[in-house]
C-alpha cells in the first residue's frame, strides 16, 4: 500500500510534472472527500469522483451518476464512434436498459414502466427547467424475447415545464397525434390524429 497522509485541512495530492512544471495533480478534496484530477498548477477540475459514485467531468459537484459540464463554446457534446469495415449493422450504439428487482437480483418490467428518456432542459434564471421528453415505455405484458414498447414525444407547453405527450408510436406501428387522454379513449388507425386538420 502506498498511504498519504495531508495535515487537516490540507490536500493530499500526487503531483505530475516535467522539469518541475506541473502537468496534472490526483487527489483528494478535504471539504468533501472526493477524488479529484486537476490539470495544470492546479486551474481547474477535469474529473471528480464523489464518496457515493457520482462522476463529473469538468464539474466538482456532478448531481447524476455521470455528468459532464463545459464552458467552452461547441465543446458540450458526446460522441461514440464505431469502425468496422465487415459487420453493416455494427454502428455506434446508445443502450438505456431498465429491469426491476435489484442489480443482484434483476426482475421482468411491467406494462407501462419507462424504459428510458431522452429530456432536454433551458435554464430559466434559476434553475434547468424541464422543455421536452422522448421516451420508451413497455407497452403490453413482456416476457422472454418480448419487449412490446411504444416510443412518446412530449413537450411543455409556453407558460409550463410539465410534460404534455404530442405524438406516440405504438408496438403495433400505428402512430397517434394528440394528448395522452385522447389517445387512450379512442384510437383509431394507423394515423390518427386528435384536435385539428392535416
Amino acid at each position: 500500500n502506498i498511504q498519504l497522509d495531508a495535515a487537516a485541512s490540507h490536500d493530499p495530492n500526487v503531483i505530475l510534472s516535467e522539469n518541475t512544471a506541473v502537468k496534472w495533480a490526483i487527489g483528494n478534496d478535504n471539504s468533501t472527500d472526493n477524488l479529484r484530477i486537476r490539470n495544470a498548477a492546479f486551474a481547474s477540475t477535469v474529473l471528480e469522483l464523489t464518496q457515493t459514485g457520482k462522476l463529473g467531468i469538468g464539474t466538482s459537484s456532478p448531481t447524476y451518476l455521470l455528468e459532464a459540464a463545459t464552458d467552452t463554446s461547441n465543446e458540450g457534446v458526446v460522441g461514440v464512434t464505431q469502425y468496422n469495415n465487415t459487420l453493416a449493422g455494427d454502428g455506434a450504439d446508445v443502450n438505456l436498459s431498465r429491469a426491476r428487482g435489484t442489480m443482484a437480483a434483476p426482475t421482468v418490467v411491467q406494462s407501462g414502466d419507462q424504459l428510458g428518456s431522452l429530456r432536454f432542459k433551458g435554464y430559466d434564471g434559476s434553475d434547468f427547467t424541464d422543455s421536452a421528453r422522448i421516451q420508451v415505455v413497455v407497452d403490453n405484458t413482456p416476457g422472454s424475447s418480448d419487449m412490446p414498447a411504444r416510443m412518446v414525444f412530449e413537450t411543455a407547453a409556453d407558460g409550463s415545464s410539465v410534460f404534455k405527450e404530442r405524438l406516440r408510436l405504438d408496438s403495433t406501428g400505428m402512430v397517434y397525434i394528440g394528448d395522452a387522454t385522447d389517445i387512450a379513449a379512442s384510437p383509431r388507425g394507423d394515423l390518427t390524429v386528435y384536435g385539428g386538420a392535416i
